[in-house]
């Protein structure tokens, strides 16, 4: 199984890392302002962020692509979970 780390940054990023290897295998690119966490779902293929932008995203962790963004909040979305 592949274990992987993610990060969350003020540089409106999240980056998937190889714990083992030290690599940076993934930038995930979307939020347009700070991301302030990210949470993998359970068999972690998809991981779900939130982001001072207002908006939660959730991505494929395998192709580094958002798969849905949802929206409501009237201030910054500041914790998620599955």
């Amino acid at each position: 199984a592949n274990i992987h780390c993610a990060s969350s940054s003020w540089d409106k990023t999240i980056k998937i890392w190889n714990p083992a290897t030290g690599v940076c295998e993934a930038t995930l690119h979307g939020h347009s302002d700070w991301v302030h966490a990210v949470k993998f779902s359970r068999d972690g293929s998809r991981l779900a962020s939130c982001s001072s932008d207002q908006t939660v995203r959730t991505w494929s962790v395998a192709h580094g692509e958002a798969l849905r963004v949802l929206t409501g909040h009237e201030q910054s979305a500041l914790c998620v979970a599955w």
